[in-house]
């Protein structure tokens, strides 16, 4: 319950006070989310550390995703990763094609890798290549299909 509060706080400040293209820092969120940073000192070992602060990464990175669902879906707000820095809200007209990019994008390493796969088998019983060489056909009509679409 008080995630729900505290996410929904955070989603109304960047909505009424952050615009397009500014950068919503990790630092910010870190303190609204009230994650703080561990100082090494404060364990007996690096090993501990190491454990307590990938806990913290994936704790803040949990919540992040969370914070972008919800402000997509209940404010119409995408947020976009910027690299090392944080996160930008993106310009609602920029929006659609940054969706279609990542598709195109994320289909076509997929494209990628299944034909590495395929195409990188050991020997198999003639049965199993019959087999294995409709699913190719498949995945090349996939792609033909899917460049025309590009």
């Amino acid at each position: 319950m008080k995630e729900n509060h505290v996410l929904e706080s955070i989603c109304e400040q960047i909505a009424g006070e952050f615009s397009d293209g500014q950068i919503i820092s990790h630092s910010l969120l870190k303190d609204k989310f009230g994650i703080e940073e561990k100082d090494i000192s404060d364990f007996k070992s690096t090993e501990e550390y190491n454990k307590e602060r990938d806990k913290t990464q994936f704790q803040y990175l949990t919540l992040v995703e969370k914070l972008r669902d919800t402000l997509l879906e209940d404010y119409k707000m995408y947020m976009r990763n910027s690299r090392g820095e944080g996160y930008v809200i993106v310009n609602p007209n920029d929006q659609t094609t940054i969706a279609y990019k990542k598709l195109v994008k994320d289909v076509s390493g997929s494209i990628r890798e299944a034909k590495t796969i395929m195409y990188n088998v050991r020997d198999v019983q003639a049965e199993q290549k019959a087999k294995d060489d409709d699913l190719r056909a498949k995945i090349g009509i996939m792609e033909q299909m899917f460049n025309n679409l590009k």
